[in-house]
């Protein structure tokens, strides 16, 4: 569903499936098929992710997480700023 949420990601789906179908028309089991596709690859992404971090998350010390936070919580004050700076 979080696909579904983010425009850039429907256009550029719709995209890769018009490059993908080309100049020739495709029966509805060929278009199932790709949609599923695209959907069980995002759903693997997702679970390939969040184990991942679930994983890291178990290993990281505090120390390292609390780091990782100021780190990240820097970086996107820095992205905000800028983004300010552009308007103004």
């Amino acid at each position: 569903m979080l696909t579904l949420a983010n425009p850039a990601t429907v256009v550029s789906f719709l995209a890769l499936a018009a490059a993908f179908v080309g100049a020739r028309s495709i029966g509805a089991s060929e278009a199932a098929v790709f949609a599923i596709g695209v959907t069980a690859g995002s759903a693997a992404w997702w679970l390939i992710l969040a184990a991942s971090v679930n994983a890291a998350r178990r290993v990281a010390s505090d120390a390292f997480r609390r780091a990782l936070d100021a780190l990240a919580g820097a970086a996107l004050a820095a992205i905000g700023l800028v983004a300010i700076h552009s308007v103004l």
